[in-house]
């Protein structure tokens, strides 16, 4: 519990009013799920205490303001997921009494018991976080287990319970590993949320090869994330030491993120033994007609030769290819004016994700510097000008810009839209 002495106000709790968000509200709800996080965070650098106090205050009030809202792209589901998270945190490390403490997660499963939207359904693979000791987590494994029993038990179709996951996670924690045995013995149907924590059990006795056969049958099982399943598996192979294993069954089997130098560096961090080269290449080959997306990471880890025929055989943003010509401008002209020019080429095709004047303008001055760095600027000239001359952009962007760009070095050139 807070101080008695705190007097802290919360400022994230006028925000958090029972409704306060409509059908539309996912991006404002977002940004000020974000700042109650940090301004809980703040807090948690002076008084960790009250800082968990004003985690769990957040958990009780975040879902009835965000009930109306709209929750059909994910987004704000993904907010609420990642401040749990984040809060898991902050409970788990505050300075409470063990008391205290179990206040707090009663409170928290109140919360969770109420909300019947699915917002906190991901506090299922955390319980075992917020409770953070022993003593807690075999509280809720007793308090939970009498109901597991009877949903396991049950002859009714649909039976479930929220306390399930938690449960198990909690036995696993605090090692009762027999009881999660018994649980779970001639279930094998069970959802893979349950059943990995019978495989973690039969992967701690020593019996991996066993314990990924169950894996394997749940890579493709219609109401399983591919991604956690092989997530597990690759966690147990790496901590019975067999990299090379896990790399070539489970690494790239999970889901590729937003940009492919991400995608590459999330590998590479748990590979530290494989070679970059390899990582790359793999992974090209993993993700067939996304080639583009490995340019970056070719350029960051000195597969120059790759980054170029990425850069030339595949759709690279021009904007990216900007950026590095821009990069090569001191070091190495000559690539730089490949990069350039290319971009150029390609803003000329009408490529390119929304391409503005200055975008065009940017790439053609670094490829004005390159050429003068590489000694070649009468032959950049006549490559510009063929350019120029097969402008298909949108308002001939590219033409537009070489033509307000008249002085080239000594010499004047003037290159005219056609």
């Amino acid at each position: 519990m807070p101080k008695k002495n705190s007097k802290h106000k919360w400022e994230f709790k006028k925000f958090f009013r029972a409704g306060a968000y409509s059908w539309k509200g996912t991006a404002l709800a977002s940004k000020r799920i974000k700042s109650a996080v940090k301004e809980i965070k703040n807090v948690a650098k002076k008084d960790s205490v009250t800082a968990a106090e004003g985690a769990v205050a957040f958990i009780e009030k975040c879902w009835r303001a965000i009930e109306h809202i709209d929750s059909s792209s994910g987004a704000i589901g993904i907010a609420v997921s990642n401040a749990l998270s984040e809060l898991a945190e902050i409970i788990a490390h505050a300075e409470l009494s063990p008391k205290e403490h179990l206040e707090l997660t009663k409170r928290i499963w109140e919360s969770w018991e109420d909300e019947e939207l699915g917002y906190y359904d991901v506090l299922g693979k955390m319980w075992s976080e917020f409770c953070a000791i022993d003593e807690i987590l075999n509280y809720w494994a007793d308090e939970f287990l009498p109901v597991v029993k009877m949903v396991f038990q049950s002859t009714v179709p649909g039976s479930y319970f929220k306390g399930v996951e938690p449960c198990l996670a909690c036995l696993y924690e605090v090692g009762r590993h027999d009881e999660i045995i018994d649980l779970l013995k001639d279930r094998e149907k069970l959802f893979f949320d349950y059943r990995q924590y019978e495989i973690k059990v039969i992967a701690a006795r020593g019996e991996i090869d066993r314990a990924l056969e169950i894996v394997d049958e749940y890579l493709y099982h219609p109401y399983t994330s591919p991604y956690l399943v092989a997530r597990l598996g690759e966690e147990l192979l790496i901590k019975s030491g067999r990299i090379e294993e896990a790399y070539r069954r489970y690494a790239f089997r999970i889901p590729f993120q937003t940009t492919g130098l991400a995608t590459f560096n999330a590998i590479r961090k748990k590979y530290t033994k494989i070679s970059p080269q390899r990582i790359l290449s793999d992974l090209i080959d993993a993700d067939p007609c996304n080639e583009r997306r490995y340019f970056a990471a070719a350029r960051k880890i000195g597969m120059i030769e790759l980054a170029v025929e990425i850069a030339e055989k595949y759709d690279v943003e021009p904007k990216t290819l900007t950026t590095a010509c821009k990069d090569y401008i001191e070091k190495d002209p000559d690539l730089s004016l490949r990069f350039g020019l290319l971009a150029l080429i390609r803003y000329a095709e009408g490529r390119g994700y929304e391409p503005e004047y200055a975008d065009v303008q940017k790439c053609y001055d670094f490829v004005l510097k390159a050429a003068e760095n590489a000694g070649k600027k009468e032959e950049v000239a006549e490559q510009i000008k063929a350019i120029v001359d097969n402008d298909k952009s949108v308002r001939q962007l590219v033409a537009l810009v070489v033509n307000s760009r008249q002085e080239y070095g000594n010499n004047i050139l003037l290159f005219r839209r056609r």
